[in-house]
Order: C-alpha cells, then sequence, then structure tokens
C-alpha cells in the first residue's frame, strides 16, 4: 500500500475550469513525481450548494413575517453563507457588554463565538436579533459563523473599540481559530465619530456594514457617515416607502446627507421583521438596525458564491448598488447623474440579481490611467434589441495615509447609443450611473481622474447589471 501522495491546490486570480489553463510553472510542478493527482475546482465562481423551500409559496398573511421579507429582497436560495464570518460588533447598552445569546439564536447550522476578551456579558435582544436575522436559521444566511463582540466607551474597566476589532481581525489563542471576519456588522449609531471605524475598512479591507440611524430629521451619524462603510437605510416590508412612524417625533430611517457630504444611504432593506420560531420576547422588530443585517446575509451569500470578493470591498459595494431594485422605488425610469436618491440610495436590496451578477466586475488602480483616465469596454449581448436597464457604478475607498484621510475624485462616464451620460458628484467616493437602453453591442466606460489625492494607489472597482 503506497503512502498518502500529496495534493496540489492552487489559487489564482482567474477562474480555472481545467488543467490547460494552468500557468507555466504550476504545470510543471504538477508533474512533480510526488504529486499523484491535480484537482482543478473553479475557486471564484462556486456552483450552488443548496436548493430549498423557503415555505408559503405566496404571501404570506403577516406582511412582516422573515418569509415575506426574502420574497420582498428576492432572497437567492442557491447559497447559505457556508463558511463565511460575519462579526457582530455591537455598542454596550447600559452598563454590561451585550452579545450573542448561543442558547436562543436558533442557529442551527453556524456557530456562534463569543469574544473571550468580555468577562460581563450580557446576553441581549438586540444584539441576538441582528445576529438572527443575517445568521440565524430563519435568517438572510443561516449557514454563515457570527463571531459577536462588544465595546463600551465609558465606565469601569471599559472593553474599548479598537480592542474588539482587533479580536475580529486576528488569531484568537482561546479559541485556536483564525477569526479573521469577512463582514462586520454595526446596528448603532452615535452623534460622535469613531476614528478607527473610519480608517479600519481601508487599512485591513473589511466590509463594513452600518445602518444610517433611526432619526431622519437630523443627519446621518457615525459609523454610517463615513465614506468605507457601506450604509443601509429601511423602508416598509413592501420596500415602496421608508421605515417611519408616521408622526412628527422623528423616528425613522435616517437619510439627510451626513457632514462628510457623503450621499447616503447607499442602499435599503426591510427595517420592520416579524422573525418566526424566536422566543417570546424577540418577536416584532423595526429600524435600520434590522434592515443591516439583511443585507449582511446577502453579502454572506455573494462571497460564498465568489470568494475572492471578500477581499475587494470596492466591488462588493458596487454590486450592492448596481443590483438593487430600483422597481419598488419611486423613479424607476427617470434617468439621473448624481449618483443616488437622498432616501433611498440606489434603491432596495435584491439578493438574487447580487448573485446572479456577482461576474459583472472589473479593477484597475489608479496607475493603470493614461491622460488622466482609464477606459474600459463592456459588451451587451442583445441581439433582439429589447429594453434592458442598464446600472454601473465605480466604488473606491478613502485613503488613511500618514494619520490623514485622502479621498480622491473620479468621475464616471458612459457612452451608449450614441449618448454620454456622465456622474461626476465631487464629494462621493462613489460614481453611479443607470439608464435604460436597447443597445446590442459594445459600450465604452470612461474613468476621469479630476483630483486624486495622497500617495497610494486607489483601487477602483467597477460592477454592473442587466435586466
Amino acid at each position: 500500500m503506497r503512502s498518502e501522495l500529496p495534493q496540489l491546490v492552487i489559487i489564482s486570480d482567474k477562474i480555472i475550469q481545467n488543467s490547460n489553463q494552468l500557468d507555466y510553472e504550476h504545470k510543471l510542478l504538477a508533474k512533480h513525481p510526488l504529486v499523484d493527482r491535480l484537482i482543478v475546482s473553479p475557486l471564484y465562481s462556486r456552483p450552488p450548494i443548496q436548493i430549498e423551500d423557503p415555505g408559503g409559496g405566496g404571501v404570506p398573511s403577516d406582511p412582516y413575517d422573515i418569509y415575506y421579507i426574502k420574497q420582498t429582497v428576492n432572497d437567492s436560495l442557491l447559497y447559505s453563507g457556508t463558511g463565511i464570518k460575519i462579526g457582530v460588533l455591537e455598542a454596550a447598552w447600559g452598563n454590561e457588554y451585550s452579545i450573542v445569546d448561543p442558547s436562543i439564536q436558533n442557529f442551527n447550522f453556524g456557530d456562534v463565538i463569543q469574544d473571550p476578551n468580555l468577562t460581563v456579558s450580557n446576553y441581549n435582544f438586540h444584539a441576538t436579533t441582528v445576529a438572527g436575522i443575517s445568521s440565524g436559521h430563519n435568517g438572510i444566511a443561516k449557514n454563515s459563523l457570527v463571531y459577536s463582540t462588544s465595546f463600551k466607551q465609558s465606565g469601569l474597566n471599559p472593553y474599548n473599540i479598537t480592542q474588539a476589532l482587533n479580536w475580529l481581525n486576528k488569531n484568537s489563542s482561546f479559541i485556536n481559530d483564525n477569526i479573521n471576519v469577512d463582514i462586520i456588522n454595526m446596528s448603532f449609531s452615535s452623534p460622535t465619530e469613531i476614528d478607527i471605524l473610519r480608517n479600519i475598512g481601508y487599512l485591513n479591507r473589511k466590509i463594513m456594514i452600518a445602518g444610517s440611524g433611526n432619526k431622519h430629521l437630523v443627519p446621518i451619524e457615525y459609523p454610517a457617515a463615513y465614506a468605507n462603510v457601506f450604509t443601509v437605510g429601511a423602508t416598509t416590508p413592501s420596500g415602496d416607502e421608508l421605515w417611519n412612524n408616521n408622526n412628527d417625533d422623528g423616528i425613522g430611517s435616517a437619510y439627510i446627507n451626513n457632514s462628510n457630504l457623503i450621499n447616503k444611504p447607499n442602499i435599503v432593506a426591510p427595517g420592520m421583521i416579524n422573525l418566526r420560531n424566536f422566543p417570546s420576547g424577540i418577536d416584532f422588530v423595526q429600524g435600520t438596525s434590522f434592515s443591516t443585517p439583511i443585507v449582511t446575509g446577502a453579502i454572506a451569500k455573494l462571497i460564498e458564491s465568489r470568494p475572492v470578493l471578500k477581499m475587494f470591498p470596492e466591488l462588493v459595494y458596487a454590486l450592492l448598488m448596481t443590483t438593487s431594485n430600483q422597481n419598488i422605488i419611486s423613479n424607476i425610469d427617470q434617468q439621473y447623474t448624481m449618483n443616488v436618491g437622498n432616501k433611498t440610495g440606489s434603491g432596495m436590496l435584491d439578493i438574487s440579481k447580487l448573485i446572479n451578477n456577482r461576474l459583472n466586475t472589473h479593477t484597475f488602480n489608479s496607475d493603470n490611467f493614461t491622460n488622466g483616465k482609464y477606459i474600459f469596454n463592456l459588451y451587451i449581448d442583445n441581439p433582439t434589441n429589447q429594453s434592458l436597464h442598464f446600472n454601473i457604478a465605480a466604488f473606491w475607498l478613502e485613503k488613511y495615509e500618514n494619520n490623514n484621510y485622502k479621498l480622491s475624485n473620479y468621475d464616471l462616464r458612459v457612452n451608449i447609443d450614441e449618448n454620454v451620460i456622465i456622474s461626476n458628484s465631487t464629494t462621493n467616493n462613489f460614481e453611479y450611473v443607470k439608464t435604460v437602453t436597447n443597445h446590442n453591442g459594445e459600450i465604452t466606460v470612461i474613468i476621469d481622474s479630476t483630483y486624486f489625492s495622497g500617495v497610494n494607489t486607489d483601487l477602483i472597482g467597477l460592477a454592473w447589471s442587466f435586466y
């Protein structure tokens, strides 16, 4: 009996479908006498692994039911977030820390791992519900892993937010696990800047998701106001209007432009939810705290379907915006070029379109510009010239260099149907164009560098969709 021989695992920056696509040096290595065979698998576009019926088949009688919410956001049933790590970062409620209660969160598949550094623990309704929506058995990505931690900024022996983020980012000897979460969900807001949450997305390339806040008569607060944080507003279950109290007390999904003058929110999701099979006391919830983990769960499914995206938050954010559903938001056919609506961002989250368009991306950096421009060509295969919605976004991160923040300014130009459509905001870290076209053939996309800031190059992500 021969001993087990090594297996060669190759990680590539391109989709590999067969051995003929391997680089020359990989082919030589595969022929090594100690290598018995080479198994090639397409890492960057995994096939669906799960098909299930969430029940119903129609519109349930309870419009807030979690299953109805899944229909509202066109939840893809092909992925479940297997192996994806979600960090649930909570602000302390009262005098104790707020973490997910593993005994009641109804995680039948994924796990909850708590921060062992929190010696004083408060299993919290808010944290548990947030985790249950993104990752619970009845939530969006039920097979994902939850890493729960919290922080407070005052009180005796406070567990600092820097420590909480370090735990989410690094190895933990306590559980012998390389945590390094893929997504950080932040369902909290503060009028005070939280500087580390401004730069961690750039320094650690983390996908950062935050709720816009529930005070729609004041500017969006932090961390949602930051450029490198993707901001989620809340709608009614049907998605046709923002969630609010229908009164004048200011309670509702925040949408007023923040102090950084960046258009927010980026996207919206349902913010009024009745979770099935949760224990008594955790049933009906409302607010951007709960629309946010819907988007977090969607991202878990997205990066399960194409794992390379976890390294490119720019592409994830651009994909979310270009695949959002404007059909249930007003002004669907209005062509506008100043990025997004001031209340609903680019529209309602659409998980199926997000998954189906995961390959419609392109990255380049500011070193690739020639005479201040970068030109990229797309092709629309539309031989019958049917009317299609075309959305495209360019997204880049605010840089943190030498203790300073640097945000470059780029413009997006799309040459289509002998017209040029321009998105040219001066304060955003994204540009967004949508139009309706019956075009068949090539589309020219031009990125203009109107103002480059800082020393390090910018990585710019392009994403687009046709439907």
